[in-house]
């Protein structure tokens, strides 16, 4: 055998009858940069705890501040419809309530809906509209996007501790 010869017959290897330059010519297929994906994946994973802890902390603040009333809920009904394929249903429901000796009537969320007619609930008051004081809603909101956190928190700190 001679020097530089792998022992091989017939491996002679030619080039392609356009010389190569099809290969050559043809673009690496695109891929959107890795750092892009990882943008849009944080963004997401933080935008999740962020509507679940600030919808939840928003409403504890609506049903905190504001003049305290026992409300009588009058009557509740369904409004809305379909827009464009989407249900733009919901419950609107009034109440009436007694500030400084003067009866108020005007609307009321945040309660059971129909379940409420004829029951005095608590609530607290901003503008023309009562709110229930009901803890349920935003605790739920609150506990659903605390897991979130976690993991943020978890994930950063397992990076922090990851040797370069």
């Amino acid at each position: 055998m001679a020097a530089g010869d792998d022992g091989m017959v017939g491996s002679a290897s030619f080039p392609p009858p356009d010389g190569g330059a099809t290969a050559a010519a043809q673009p690496a297929p695109t891929k959107p940069s890795s750092w892009v994906v990882t943008v849009l994946v944080w963004v997401v994973v933080l935008a999740i705890p962020v509507a679940l802890i600030g919808g939840g902390a928003f409403l504890l603040y609506q049903r905190a501040w504001g003049t305290r009333v026992e409300a009588t809920v009058l009557e509740c009904g369904l409004s809305g419809g379909i827009n464009s394929g989407a249900s733009t249903y919901r419950q609107d429901c009034t109440a009436s309530w007694t500030i400084d000796g003067e009866e108020i009537v005007g609307g009321f969320s945040g309660g059971n809906g129909q379940s409420d007619v004829g029951k005095t609930v608590d609530a607290t008051v901003r503008g023309d509209t009562a709110y229930s004081r009901s803890l349920v809603l935003p605790v739920i909101l609150i506990l659903l996007g605390l897991p979130f956190v976690v993991l943020l928190a978890f994930a950063r700190f397992a990076k922090r501790r990851q040797p370069e």
